[in-house]
């Protein structure tokens, strides 16, 4: 994956949060992924994003940056919370 496609997808990532598509949000990632939240533990995917969605349905994530880790497998994004 280049570097811009990996910018398309971390924006596209932002988008779907947004919108609260979990399903789509979802998609993203590989099936066996999970989050390790410092407030929720480690939960399936589903079950974080869903959570998530209720808590912040009507916010608004604005990106200004997306930054690179140096070997590329991780990312860091610069955006405002509305």
């Amino acid at each position: 994956m280049t570097s811009a496609e990996k910018t398309a997808h971390v924006r596209r990532y932002f988008e779907l949060l947004t919108a609260s598509v979990i399903d789509c949000i979802i998609s993203l990632f590989d099936t066996e992924a999970h989050v390790v939240s410092p407030f929720l533990g480690k939960m399936k995917l589903a079950d974080f994003f869903k959570k998530l969605g209720d808590a912040s349905s009507a916010s608004k994530l604005t990106v200004f940056d997306v930054l690179f880790g140096e070997y590329g497998d991780s990312a860091a994004t610069h955006f405002e919370y509305d």
